[in-house]
C-alpha cells in the first residue's frame, strides 16, 4: 500500500478515505479539538509513531476539501489478560460537523479491509456506554470476548469495557 493511495473508492455517500501521511497531523489534531478531545504532544507523538510503524495504520477521511475525521490500527503480538494477541481497530475521531455522514463506517472499513489483507481476525474494544460505536461497527461480524474495566491499558468510565472480535476468514 502506498502513502496517498484511496483505500476505499468514495461515492456519493462515502467520503474518500486515504493513508494518513506526517503532513496530516496538524489536521488530524484539529479534527481532535473540534471534538474536544486531547491534541497533546503525547497525542500527536503517537500518531505520528503509528504513520511510521509498518504494522499499524493511519487513515484519514477528507470531506469538502478538508480533514474530517482519522483513525488508526495496532497490533498487539502478545495475548495480556482478557486481550489476545492480535489487530485491534483503535481511535477514531470524526469532525463533530461532520458526523452521521458515513465518516466512521467509512474509517472502520478501510481499516477492516487492511487488516483482513494481514490477519484472520480483527479486535475492538469501547466503553460499554458508548452505543455510537458499538452501532457503527455492527456492519461488520463483531461478536463480544470479554467485559473488563480495562483493556490494553485503557481504563473505561463507568468501570465496563466490551471487547469484540470478528472473524475476517
Amino acid at each position: 500500500m502506498h502513502t496517498g493511495e484511496n483505500i476505499e473508492a468514495p461515492t456519493r455517500d462515502l467520503p474518500a478515505v486515504r493513508v494518513g501521511r506526517r503532513d496530516d497531523l496538524d489536521g488530524i489534531c484539529e479534527v481532535q479539538r473540534r471534538a474536544g478531545r486531547s491534541s497533546s504532544e503525547k497525542f500527536t507523538n503517537a500518531i505520528s509513531d503509528a504513520i511510521g510503524d509498518s504494522k499499524r495504520l493511519v487513515v484519514v477521511a477528507e470531506a469538502a476539501g478538508e480533514l474530517a475525521g482519522w483513525a488508526t490500527t495496532r497490533y498487539w503480538p502478545d495475548h495480556e489478560a482478557a486481550a489476545p494477541a492480535g489487530h485491534y481497530l483503535m481511535g477514531i475521531t470524526v469532525a463533530p460537523d461532520q458526523r452521521r455522514l458515513g465518516i466512521g463506517r467509512s474509517l472502520i472499513g478501510a481499516r477492516v479491509e487492511w487488516i483482513h489483507h494481514r490477519a484472520d481476525s480483527v479486535m475492538f474494544f469501547a466503553n460499554a456506554r458508548n452505543t455510537a460505536s458499538l452501532t457503527a461497527h455492527q456492519r461488520w461480524p463483531f461478536h463480544e470476548i470479554s467485559r473488563g474495566p480495562e483493556f490494553r491499558g485503557v481504563k473505561f468510565e463507568g468501570g465496563l469495557g466490551l471487547l469484540l472480535r470478528a472473524q475476517l476468514n
